[in-house]
């Protein structure tokens, strides 16, 4: 944190609650840098990181419990037979 920011900061209005997109944003932010750094450093090439990582916008994540897991990449998929329209 800078200097400007500290100035700024207020833990009072830190949510006491978070919804289940901060988590999400949160997760895929530091995907996104992870896959970066594999790049910078020669490991992964470009065309290998899934193309969600690629934008520079954060996908916009339901406020819904699995959205961590949208954000990681995997869909969830039912194990059984499911009804399609609810």
């Amino acid at each position: 944190m800078t200097a400007a920011g500290a100035d700024l900061f207020d833990e009072a209005r830190i949510p006491t609650c978070w919804d289940a997109i901060a988590p999400a944003e949160l997760t895929w932010l530091r995907l996104q840098a992870q896959w970066r750094a594999q790049v910078v450093a020669g490991t992964v090439e470009l065309a290998d990181v899934p193309a969600s990582f690629c934008r520079s916008a954060i996908p916009d994540f339901p406020d819904y419990p699995v959205a961590a897991w949208w954000a990681m990449g995997f869909s969830p998929l039912p194990a059984g037979p499911a009804i399609s329209l609810h």
